[in-house]
């Protein structure tokens, strides 16, 4: 619990977990999970993992926690690369609900990545998966611009993109807790808090 209450302290900053698997990366988020939900923030929870469901954040929130609203991943003709809007969202029942929660399943594409061969292929899945996270934070944002929030990503892949969308996070007073494998997969500069484990 030590971990999760350094996080908690850090919750007005952008902060990272890093280490490799089995070390406890997961525990901590689901205990700043269940801290924030107690203390009633409003959390946006990205999970890429959601087959193994024995180690799925979002699996185990969903279970845990009622008032979860979760969102699954569109077909790649409805993610779009240019021109976020609400109106061309594919979920827009998304604002009509005030959940405590919303989990992003993104883990469809990268299924698909795992059953495919060829590199170019492989290389238009990940980046409709890139894209489909920098879409969805687009979209969620005016809907939690003026609520206590926070988001908390387990093991999503940055892009260069994400920066301006945490940056716009960030001028609402909304923090980015994330777990990674190494500190080259998240822009360093908006990272405030590193924990090593």
């Amino acid at each position: 619990m030590y971990y999760c209450g350094k996080f908690i302290s850090f919750l007005g900053s952008n902060a990272a977990i890093i280490g490799k698997k089995e070390t406890g990366k997961t525990t901590v988020l689901r205990n700043v999970i269940d801290y924030c939900y107690e203390n009633d923030y409003t959390i946006l929870l990205f999970d890429s993992a959601t087959d193994h469901s024995e180690k799925s954040i979002l699996v185990d929130t969903n279970n845990k926690y009622k008032d979860n609203f979760v969102i699954t991943s569109p077909n790649k003709e409805q993610i779009i690369f240019n021109g976020i809007s609400n109106d061309s969202y594919p979920f827009k029942l998304v604002d009509k609900t005030n959940s405590k929660i919303y989990s992003f399943d993104v883990s469809k594409y990268l299924k698909e990545e795992s059953e495919i061969s060829n590199l170019e292929q492989i290389n238009s899945t990940r980046s409709h998966y890139k894209q489909l996270v920098i879409q969805e934070l687009t979209v969620m944002l005016p809907i939690v611009s003026k609520k206590k929030c926070v988001v908390i990503m387990d093991e999503i892949e940055f892009i260069p993109a994400m920066g301006d969308i945490i940056k716009k996070y960030n001028s609402c007073n909304i923090q980015f807790l994330v777990s990674v494998h190494n500190s080259q997969s998240i822009p360093n500069a908006l990272f405030d808090v590193l924990l090593i484990l």
